[in-house]
């Protein structure tokens, strides 16, 4: 895990394109080992932000699920990138996390996580 990153960082955005303009540029400053804790409320736009990054990463629009039901959705990008894509508002204990295989993609991927 990178844990030299100057973060946390709490940020607001006005509306939905500024949250979809703002997940395109993250895109372009992200690289395996790097990960992107989501928080907020329902309906506060974590999964606008995860799909508008995830698209810009794969070069393509697409759509992307929230992975509310799966727990994981992984993506294979075109520059070899995976990026990793959790959503942790069903988990019951924290050991489900590591179920799921989090520490190898904190690691190997671009890692993006709802409900942290």
């Amino acid at each position: 895990m990178n844990a030299t990153a100057p973060w946390p960082r709490k940020l607001a955005l006005p509306d939905e394109a500024a949250t979809i303009a703002f997940g395109q540029q993250l895109a372009g400053k992200l690289k395996p080992g790097d990960i992107v804790a989501l928080s907020g409320e329902l309906g506060t736009g974590k999964t606008t932000l995860a799909r508008s990054l995830i698209q810009q990463l794969m070069q393509a629009e697409f759509p992307v699920p929230s992975p509310t039901f799966t727990l994981v959705q992984h993506y294979n990008a075109p520059n070899q990138c995976v990026i990793a894509h959790y959503d942790w508002y069903r988990l019951r204990v924290p050991e489900e996390v590591l179920e799921l295989g989090f520490e190898e993609d904190c690691d190997t991927a671009i890692t993006l996580v709802e409900w942290p």
